[in-house]
C-alpha cells in the first residue's frame, strides 16, 4: 500500500506532531459542539488524510488486497478490539448517558486505535524498526519539555495540598501517568540514540525528578518495570514463539488474579474507621464491585462511573472520596464501562502484546488507576500493540 514521498512527508509530520503533542489532551474545546482536545483534533486528521489518500489516490488499486493482509497478520489484535468496541457499544445501550459514553469511545479507544493502524499503514513499505525510533523520539521529546514545565511549576511552589506536583493537570497520578510512559519510551530510545551518556541522562533525568515530584507510588512502579522490560528487551525478543505465547498467557493469569485480589481484600487490611487515600480507595472498589455483580453482562457504559458511585453511596458509611470518575483500576474500570465482551477483548490484546515494555507499564498502572481511560495512554497502548508489534 505505497504512499506516495509528498503524502509520506505529510503524514509523518502529522504523526509525530500527534505524538508530541499527546501530553497535551488537557487543552479542551468543542467544534460545532462536539468536544475535542488538541491531540485527538491531530489524530483525527491524520487518520482523514489516511482514509482519503487510499481511497481517491493511488493506493486506491492495492487498497483491498493490502487492508486484507493487514487483517490477516493482525487477526488476533482486530478481534481483540472488535470484541472491546462490540462491549463498549452494548454497554453504552445501557448509559444514562450516551452522549457522554460515545465521547469516551471516540476519544479513549476508537480514535487511538485508528491512529495507531495509520502508522503501520503509512510505515508498511519502509522500515518500521526506524519509525519507531522516530516516533519514541517524539515522545521522548515531549516527556522532557512536559518534565521541565512540571519542574516550573514546582519551583514556583504550585504543589498540591499535600506538596505534591500536579502541574496543569487534575491531579498529581494523572501527570505520574503520563511521566512514566513518556520516561518508559526515553529509556527505550536512549538504548538506540547515537548520544553520549550526558545527553541520554539529560533527556532522562527530568521526567525522573518530575515523576518523583508527583508521589504517585503506581506511576513509578510502572516506570521501573517499563525499564526493567526494556532491559530485557532482547532477551524477550528472543524467544521462541511458543514460550512467548505461554509467557503472555501466564500474564494475562497472574494480572487478572492481581486485580481480583487487591481491590476484593484490600479493606481486610484497612482499620475500622481509618482514614487515608488505600481507606478511600477500599471503599471505591467495594462499590465498583457491587456496581458490576448488578451489571455484570453488560456494565454502565463509558463515563458513567461517578454517577453510580454517588448512587449506590447510601448502602455504605459515608464516602471519603466523593468524586471518582473512574474506579482506580484499569480491569474494573473496563468491565463497567465495555461489559464482559469488551473485557474478554482487552484480555487478548493484553496476550498478543508480546510483553511491550509501554503495555506492562500500562498494566501496572492499571492495578491502582485508569490508564487507556485517556487520550494519552490509550494511544500509546494501542500504538505498542499495533504499530510496534512484528
Amino acid at each position: 500500500m505505497r504512499y506516495t514521498k509528498s503524502m509520506k512527508k505529510v503524514l509523518s509530520g502529522l504523526i509525530l506532531s500527534t505524538i508530541f503533542l499527546l501530553p497535551a489532551y488537557v487543552v479542551r474545546f468543542e467544534i460545532l459542539g462536539v468536544p475535542t482536545n488538541v491531540p485527538e483534533l491531530l489524530a483525527l486528521v491524520t487518520i482523514a488524510v489516511s482514509i482519503w489518500h487510499l481511497i481517491f489516490g493511488k493506493a486506491r488499486l492495492a487498497l483491498g488486497p493490502k487492508l486484507l493482509a493487514l487483517f490477516r497478520k493482525y487477526k488476533s489484535e482486530f478481534l481483540g478490539f472488535g470484541l472491546l468496541l462490540l462491549g463498549l457499544g452494548l454497554s453504552t445501550a445501557f448509559s444514562a448517558d450516551v452522549r457522554a459514553s460515545l465521547g469516551a469511545i471516540k476519544g479513549w479507544f476508537l480514535a487511538p486505535f485508528l491512529f495507531a493502524l495509520v502508522i503501520r499503514l503509512a510505515h508498511a513499505t519502509s522500515n518500521i524498526q526506524h519509525a519507531t525510533y522516530k516516533i519514541w523520539a517524539a515522545l521522548s521529546a515531549s516527556g522532557v519539555v512536559l518534565a521541565l514545565i512540571s519542574l516550573g511549576y514546582a519551583l514556583l511552589g504550585q504543589l498540591t495540598y499535600d506538596g505534591r506536583l500536579r502541574a496543569f493537570y487534575d491531579s498529581p497520578n494523572e501527570l505520574g501517568m503520563v511521566l512514566a510512559l513518556t520516561l518508559t519510551a526515553t529509556l527505550w530510545f536512549v538504548q538506540h540514540a547515537p548520544y553520549n551518556m550526558q545527553q541520554k541522562i539529560g533527556l532522562a533525568l527530568p521526567q525522573v525528578l518530575a515523576l518523583l515530584l508527583t508521589q504517585s507510588e503506581g506511576s513509578i512502579l510502572a516506570a521501573i518495570v517499563g525499564g526493567v522490560a526494556i532491559f530485557l528487551l532482547p532477551r524477550l525478543k528472543s524467544l521462541d514463539e511458543k514460550v512467548l505465547k505461554k509467557c503472555c498467557m501466564v500474564l494475562v493469569v497472574c494480572y487478572v488474579i492481581a486485580s481480583i485480589a487487591l481491590t476484593t481484600q484490600l479493606h481486610n487490611f484497612i482499620a475500622p474507621g481509618e482514614r487515608s487515600s488505600l481507606a478511600s480507595r477500599a471503599m471505591i472498589w467495594q462499590a465498583a464491585w457491587d456496581i458490576g455483580k448488578d451489571n455484570w453482562l453488560f456494565g454502565i457504559g463509558p463515563r458513567q462511573f461517578q454517577a453510580k458511585y454517588l448512587e449506590y453511596q447510601p448502602k455504605y458509611p459515608p464516602y471519603q472520596e466523593w468524586a471518582a470518575p473512574e474506579p482506580h483500576n484499569l480491569l474494573l474500570a473496563l468491565w463497567l464501562s465495555a461489559g464482559l465482551v469488551g473485557l474478554i477483548g482487552f484480555l487478548i490484546l493484553i496476550y498478543r502484546s508480546g510483553l511491550n515494555p509501554i503495555v506492562l507499564a500500562v498494566l501496572v498502572l492499571g492495578l491502582f488507576d485508569t490508564p487507556i481511560f485517556d487520550l494519552t495512554t490509550s494511544t500509546l497502548f494501542f500504538i505498542a500493540i499495533i504499530a510496534r508489534r512484528q
